[in-house]
Order: C-alpha cells, then structure tokens, then sequence
C-alpha cells in the first residue's frame, strides 16, 4: 500500500463529516427519518476512515493531520452554512475563521520544511 494513501483516508474523512453535518442540519429542519440515518451512516464512516487512517501514519503526526482536518471541516462547514443555511457571521466569527485558515499555512509549512 502507497505511503500517500492517507491523503485519500483524510479526504474521504473530511468529505463525510461534511456530509454528515450537513443532513443531521437538514433533519432537524425536515424531520426526515431517512436523514438522520444517513447522518449516521456517515459518522461510521469517519470512524472507519479514521481507524484506517490512523493505522496508516501509525500515530505519526496525529496532531498534524487532526488540526488539519479539524481546520478543513471548520471551512467547509462554515460555508455550508453561509451557502445552502443562509447563515450569517460576525466580525469576531470571520475573524476566527481567518485564523483557522492562517493555523492551516502554518501547519502545512510546518510539514513541508520538517519534511
């Protein structure tokens, strides 16, 4: 198995959690029973893919890869929010949001010049 693999763990990880929030946000508005079984469906997936992805670092940069992911799921989430909620923020709430993205460079530099 290719070392990058985790790469593609970590996409599917992120895209179900977006996923996930997403229709858990959608039952509570709808009550649609097939909604929140889904939502469901998708956290098992984040926990299968995170198992998955765990064993392929081997706790090798755990911190790393979850802020990243926590950084990734906080942007996206945030414009699910704004797009298809109609969810507005703040200035101190865009402000956090900046700094997410900043916490991201910084992570992602971090790696390139360790590595």
């Amino acid at each position: 198995m290719s070392d990058n693999i985790w790469y593609l763990y970590f996409f599917i990880i992120v895209i179900a959690e977006i996923l996930a929030i997403w229709l858990l946000t959608e039952w509570s508005q709808k009550d649609e029973t097939y909604l929140i079984i889904l939502g469901i469906i998708s956290y098992i997936l984040v926990a299968i893919f995170f198992a998955l992805l765990m064993r392929t670092i081997k706790g090798n940069k755990l911190a790393i890869v979850n802020a990243i992911w926590q950084v990734f799921g906080l942007i996206a989430v945030t414009i699910l929010g704004i797009w298809l909620f109609n969810e507005k923020l703040h200035l101190y709430q865009w402000i956090g949001v900046v700094l997410a993205i900043v916490s991201l460079i910084l992570l992602c530099v971090g790696e390139i010049v360790q590595d």
